[in-house]
């Protein structure tokens, strides 16, 4: 089970590789702006395009002279990475051995998952990147699915956008009960496999001395050895 869990996981990293790559050579090539329309350039825009899709118009640079910055697919690196490793992390963490292992991987892959949806919330909201000034379905989601976050406490104003103290207070939430919950389900689950290894140890060698019905082996008498001497005297003369 450990090597298929290490062979699932070395996948899903290297589908994660592949795609950040195509990312960074578009960024580089888009900063560069090389102006061959070579197979090689086509081809990683073309790939690069269906990545970069998801978070295309979330942020508009009107700075000249970064413009050229790609940031769709900068986003997506971010997106991506992060992504890749909650996926690989949840997928795996049913491939354990024990209810420990299998639990603890589960729980914290789940508050790993809203800690990342809250944050990009805060993010957004902090850069003016709001639902009612980008067309991105993206952004739709991460604010739809953050919503229970609201109404906590108030919003102060930050330039364009402003600062959520209501999604910073239950980001911090989901930090302490991620935790938290770790070091309990240590306590619990983690003293059940203690308290099973230690029962174990038991059956192989009892503690206690048990009455037995077997016959005892008779015992030899050994007599030690000791020294014989013989009186062997000169015959008498003739």
């Amino acid at each position: 089970m450990e090597n298929l869990r290490e062979t699932l996981r070395n996948l899903i990293y290297g589908a994660i590789g592949i795609i950040c790559t195509f990312l960074v050579l578009r960024v580089i090539f888009d900063i560069a702006q090389p102006g061959d329309t070579s197979f090689l350039t086509v081809l990683i825009n073309s790939i690069s395009d269906i990545f970069i899709y998801p978070f295309k118009g979330i942020i508009n640079i009107t700075n000249i002279n970064l413009v050229t910055i790609n940031t769709g697919a900068v986003i997506g690196l971010g997106v991506y990475s992060i992504g890749g490793y909650l996926v690989a992390k949840i997928i795996t963490g049913f491939m354990y051995d024990n209810l420990y292992d299998i639990t603890q991987n589960f729980v914290d892959g789940f508050f790993k998952v809203f800690e990342f949806i809250v944050g990009l919330r805060i993010l957004f909201e902090v850069f003016a990147v709001l639902p009612s000034l980008t067309s991105s379905a993206f952004v739709d989601t991460i604010f739809s699915w953050s919503e229970w976050t609201q109404s906590l406490l108030f919003r102060i104003p930050f330039g364009d956008g402003y600062i959520n103290l209501s999604a910073i207070a239950w980001f911090i939430i989901l930090i302490i009960l991620d935790v938290f919950s770790g070091r309990y389900l240590a306590k619990v689950l983690g003293g059940t496999v203690v308290i099973a290894s230690a029962s174990t140890s038991v059956i192989s060698k009892s503690r206690f001395k048990l009455p037995s019905f077997r016959k005892p082996a008779e015992k030899i008498e050994t007599t030690e050895n000791t020294p014989v001497y013989v009186d062997i005297s000169n015959p008498p003369k003739a």
